[in-house]
C-alpha cells in the first residue's frame, strides 16, 4: 500500500513538472525512545536497595543472637543461685541489727538530772522533740509557772511555786491535736480550742480548728517556742495575758511542754 501511494506521488510530480526523473522523497524514520536504558537503571537501583536491606537484616539477626546468648547466661546464673544453699552464718549476718547505745558517764548524769527534775514537777517530764508530743500536756514558762485557762476562756499564767505542786489543776492541762508534721492545736478543759485573735491575744474560745487555732512548736538547744499563724512568738504581756505579738524571740517566749503520760505510748 505504501509503495502504491509512493508511485502515485511520483507520477503526479512528473505530470506537474514535465520531468521524467523525479527524486523520490524519503520517509523520515522515527527513533524509538530509549526505554531499555531507563528500565536497566531502575533495576540496578532496586537491586542496590535490596542488597542494603539484606545487609541490615543480617546485622539485626546477629545482634538478636548475641542478646539471646546473654539472656541465657543470666538465666543460668539465677538458676545456680537459687539452687545454692545459704549457710546459717550468712543468714545471720544478713539480718541488720541496731547497735546498742553504750551509755557514757555524761548520759548517766543527764538521765539522773532528768529524773530529779521530773520528780520536782510531780512526775511531769519535759518533751524535747515534736515526735514525742503526747496527747496530754502542760505548758510551763519559768520555774513552775504554767499557762492556765479561766472560766471565760482567757489564758494567763499561774504560779505553783508556793504550793510546790505540779500542774495538777485541770485548767493547767491541755489536749494536743496534731495538725500535720509541724503544727498542733490545743484544747482546754472547757472543751474549746486556743485561738489567736486579731488583737494578738490567745484565748480558748474556738469550737473547731482552723488556721487561727494552729501553733507550731519549735525545739532547739533544749528550748521550745510556739509560733502562731501570724508568725509571731507566743508570750505574755504585762498583765499576764497570753499573746502572739513579737516577731523576735526573747527568754519570756521560751516554754517547756510537760506531760505525765507514759513516754512513747500516748503520743498524738
Amino acid at each position: 500500500m505504501e509503495n502504491l501511494n509512493l508511485k502515485l506521488e511520483v507520477n503526479m510530480l512528473k505530470f506537474l513538472t514535465g520531468k521524467e526523473n523525479v527524486a523520490v522523497p524519503k520517509k523520515k524514520k522515527h527513533k524509538a525512545p530509549n526505554d531499555f536504558a531507563q528500565i536497566s537503571l531502575g533495576i540496578e537501583t532496586l537491586t542496590k536497595k535490596i542488597q542494603m536491606k539484606e545487609k541490615m537484616i543480617q546485622e539485626l539477626e546477629s545482634d538478636v543472637g548475641k542478646l539471646k546468648c546473654e539472656l541465657t547466661k543470666l538465666q543460668e546464673q539465677i538458676s545456680v543461685k537459687k539452687k545454692t544453699p545459704v549457710e546459717p552464718e550468712v543468714l545471720f549476718q544478713a539480718k541488720s541489727k541496731k547497735r546498742k547505745h553504750i551509755r557514757t558517764p555524761e548520759d548517766i548524769v543527764l538521765q539522773s538530772q532528768e529524773k530529779e527534775e521530773t520528780l520536782e514537777h510531780e512526775g511531769w517530764w519535759e518533751v524535747e522533740k515534736f515526735a514525742d508530743i503526747p496527747a496530754i500536756v502542760a505548758i510551763e514558762i519559768e520555774e513552775k509557772t504554767y499557762i492556765t485557762v479561766l472560766d471565760n476562756g482567757a489564758l494567763e499564767l499561774w504560779n505553783h511555786k508556793d504550793s510546790g505542786e505540779g500542774p495538777t489543776n485541770p485548767a493547767d492541762i491541755f489536749t494536743t491535736i496534731r495538725i500535720d508534721t509541724s503544727k498542733v492545736a490545743f484544747k482546754s478543759v472547757n472543751g474549746k480550742h486556743w485561738s489567736l485573735q486579731s488583737d494578738g491575744r490567745v484565748v480558748s474560745i474556738a469550737e473547731t480548728v482552723g488556721t487561727r487555732e494552729q501553733f507550731e512548736p519549735v525545739f532547739q538547744d533544749g528550748k521550745m517556742v510556739l509560733i502562731g499563724h501570724n508568725n509571731c512568738f507566743l508570750s505574755y504581756n504585762e498583765d499576764g495575758d497570753i499573746v502572739c505579738e513579737s516577731y523576735t524571740a526573747d527568754p519570756k517566749m521560751w516554754f517547756k511542754l510537760r506531760s505525765n503520760a507514759a513516754k512513747n505510748k500516748d503520743a498524738v
